[in-house]
């Protein structure tokens, strides 16, 4: 496997340091929120995912939740991980 041209290198860099900025440059709540966003996008545009976090959710909580609560942890949890990427 050949190594990356150094250019690529840099590019990618400097394509991706303003959205790692972006996040600092605004209030916490405001990152709360865009997180809580990009949560809800994971969660309704990312099928393969959620699929695997219902199959989970059956096998950890068997017929003890229905289906609409899994659903709710899931969305949950698609939220969380949104909130949590903005704060990084």
């Amino acid at each position: 496997m050949s190594a990356k041209p150094k250019y690529l290198e840099y590019l990618e860099y400097f394509l991706a340091k303003p959205f790692l900025l972006f996040p600092k440059l605004i209030s916490y709540n405001t990152n709360k929120k865009i997180g809580k966003v990009v949560g809800i996008l994971f969660y309704y545009f990312g099928f393969p995912v959620r699929k695997i976090c219902m199959r989970n959710l059956d096998i950890a909580f068997k017929d003890t939740k229905t289906s609409g609560e899994k659903k709710v942890i899931a969305k949950k949890s698609f939220i969380n991980i949104g909130i949590t990427l903005m704060e990084l």
